[in-house]
């Protein structure tokens, strides 16, 4: 990180100092991430009324998947639109749900999937404003892509929108590289200035001292003439390799936490008490991460997502393991409440007055409103850790 630094302040001195460079901006290599970030923005105009807006609009799906247990659930119904920027990001927009049981919006994104919902997709993030309608997102991968955003209830009832769809053509992708193009063909139209000064150089090897020195004087006069046009090529050509070799490694350190939480989650599944402490384990690692800045906003929301998505799991099977002879409705309702990925106070007010109207004795009702108030600190501990990064 030092080196890329440095690199980084010297590229940026050549640009202020040399006019050659003044036309020219360094151009990272993107970085696709499995699900891009989503950003708020003050999006409060009509698509085809907002010039940040391609021309490129999303398709609309439909869903009718009989696999999908949200596509209607207690008449919840919000309309999804989306269209592609001009810099390559998706821009959502959907009609609000008004109504006085609103709990939040989750937004939903998968590349497989065409009826992409809450909880078996995860979620990219949650508003829980009912007048935040238009967001857009990060880089969109590319391939095939489908949003879809979800309502949460009070009361835990749940429906999500129409799915819309984009395939982001590759060609997209290195259209946004054109500047980076730009800069390497004036790399090329410098090069042959350079060559041609060193085989001049060599060529007066051969004739009288005079001669050499007056070549000599030539060639300094050139190099010392076009000093900084070489200077920012040179710092150019490192700049470009560094940021490309720095997008790399954080795209393979993405990818190696990614198997890590995955792994790790297979490896000890069945032993409910060791995978949540790996999975917090893993949690504080990735929070170390993001603060050397070995990864950025985006990967650490991506992964917290996935740990937060098997840590549901885990928690519901620590209940199971703990407190098997559960009635099945109480343990139905207490795990629609889990799904939400965080037990509000509200939520855990009413799991208190089910257990207590159970037929578990004193101590088990204790012991599990114990385990449930645990789950919601470690909860809200992730949360209020999540924001302050």
């Amino acid at each position: 990180m030092k080196i890329i630094k440095k690199i980084t302040a010297i590229s940026i001195l050549c640009v202020v100092v040399v006019p050659f460079i003044e036309s020219t901006a360094f151009a990272e290599e993107p970085i696709i991430l499995e699900k891009p970030l989503l950003i708020e923005r003050n999006y409060d105009v009509f698509f085809d009324e907002d010039p940040y807006i391609a021309d490129i609009k999303f398709e609309t799906i439909f869903n009718e998947d009989p696999s999908d247990p949200y596509a209607n659930d207690s008449g919840i119904q919000i309309e999804l639109d989306g269209a592609l920027t001009k810099d390559g990001r998706a821009a959502l927009n959907w009609t609000p749900y008004l109504k006085p049981n609103f709990s939040m919006y989750k937004v939903v994104h998968d590349q497989i999937d065409k009826n992409p919902y809450y909880p078996k997709h995860g979620y990219l993030d949650y508003f829980e404003n009912s007048s935040k309608t238009g967001y857009i997102t990060g880089q969109v991968p590319e391939g095939n892509n489908y949003f879809r955003i979800c309502v949460i209830t009070t009361d835990n009832k749940r429906g999500c929108s129409n799915t819309v769809s984009l395939y982001v053509d590759p060609a997209a992708i290195l259209e946004q590289n054109s500047n980076l193009e730009e800069k390497n063909q004036e790399v090329e139209n410098v090069r042959p200035q350079l060559e041609n000064v060193v085989s001049t150089q060599d060529r007066k090897n051969n004739v009288s001292e005079s001669v050499r020195a007056t070549s000599f004087q030539k060639a300094t006069k050139f190099f010392v003439d076009n000093l900084g046009t070489i200077i920012g090529v040179v710092a150019t050509i490192i700049a470009v390799s560094g940021f490309t070799f720095a997008a790399k490694s954080k795209k393979k350190s993405i990818s190696k936490y990614i198997n890590q939480i995955d792994d790790t989650y297979s490896e000890y599944k069945m032993k409910a008490k060791r995978c949540e402490a790996e999975l917090y384990r893993l949690r504080d690692i990735i929070d170390e991460q993001l603060k050397t800045g070995k990864i950025d906003e985006s990967a650490y929301q991506l992964l917290m997502g996935r740990i937060e998505g098997y840590m549901i799991d885990i928690q519901k099977q620590i209940v199971n393991e703990k407190f098997g002879g559960l009635p099945e409705s109480l343990k139905n309702q207490m795990f629609q409440m889990m799904e939400n990925g965080e037990i509000n106070e509200h939520e855990f007010e009413t799991i208190q007055k089910l257990v207590k109207r159970s037929e578990l004795s004193a101590s088990e009702q204790d012991s599990l409103i114990e385990t449930i108030s645990d789950f919601k600190k470690q909860d809200e501990s992730m949360k209020k850790k999540s924001k302050s990064e």
